[in-house]
């Protein structure tokens, strides 16, 4: 069986100090993990996003996240992930969601 995520112990380097003064600890860790690990991060807020632009990290979204996981065959359409997301209060602007549904060939 092939593992699908880890558990990674809280961290509190210099990148974390500096991110977590204007980030919520969770995008502060993030970021600081991603340093660690050398690897992208996943990341949806405005100003984490910023952030880990600044720091140049690979960015990616929950959107990306659903089409990969389409193209991939994971998930038959992402139009079900996005109602069920947008009812649960996740706010997404109409436009990255005509665009997501575009890239994955649906409509809505």
């Amino acid at each position: 069986m092939q593992a699908h995520a880890q558990v990674h112990p809280s961290r509190a380097d210099a990148i974390y100090t500096a991110a977590v003064s204007h980030l919520d600890e969770g995008e502060a860790q993030a970021l600081s993990l991603a340093h660690a690990l050398g690897c992208g991060v996943l990341m949806d807020e405005r100003r984490g996003r910023q952030t880990a632009i600044e720091q140049g990290l690979p960015l990616f979204g929950v959107l990306g996240v659903l089409l990969q996981a389409r193209r991939l065959g994971k998930i038959g359409h992402i139009a079900p992930a996005l109602n069920k997301m947008q009812t649960n209060g996740y706010r997404i602007s109409q436009a990255l969601v005509e665009q997501a549904m575009k890239l994955a060939g649906e409509k809505r």
